[in-house]
């Protein structure tokens, strides 16, 4: 959640540079591997 706040806030600023978008993306792609990870320790169905 604090993450969704800095990027809303981020967003509403108006001198957003490459090095934000950059972060932000890296973020999305952290929290895809991350949230990736979790789905595979999951013990298979049936």
């Amino acid at each position: 959640m604090l993450l969704l706040g800095e990027l809303a806030r981020r967003r509403e600023a108006p001198w957003l540079t490459r090095s934000d978008a950059f972060e932000a993306g890296y973020a999305a792609v952290a929290g895809l591997c991350a949230a990736g990870g979790l789905f595979m320790m999951l013990p298979p169905p049936g």
